[in-house]
């Protein structure tokens, strides 16, 4: 099973660009942390984001991040990067990419 885990910027332009729909036609959930909603959600977010967001599909699984497990060590990307990768952790312990390397023990 592939699991996946989106961080803010490829839901924020694919909406904008209204092609949110290629990620159900690929995967079948994709997992996103609450701080990506939450920056979606933001004041400054364009309208469209924000629209899109009244009504989360259902194949977007919003998940709340935990710590990092013993002896994983921490990505250290910022904010809602950081918790993709903490919630890919919790999915997929041991196979977490991120961009440009491995986060895994």
């Amino acid at each position: 099973m592939i699991v996946v885990v989106a961080d803010t910027s490829p839901l924020n332009y694919l909406i904008q660009i209204k092609a949110d729909h290629v990620l159900p036609a690929l995967y079948a959930h994709v997992f996103v942390p609450e701080a990506v909603v939450e920056e979606l959600r933001h004041p400054h977010a364009v309208a469209a984001v924000r629209t899109w967001l009244a009504h989360v599909p259902a194949w977007l699984l919003v998940r709340k991040s935990s710590p990092y497990p013993v002896g994983q060590r921490r990505a250290e990307f910022g904010g809602a990067t950081d918790q993709a990768v903490a919630v890919a952790g919790i999915s997929a312990p041991g196979k977490v990419m991120a961009p440009g390397r491995a986060i895994a023990a």
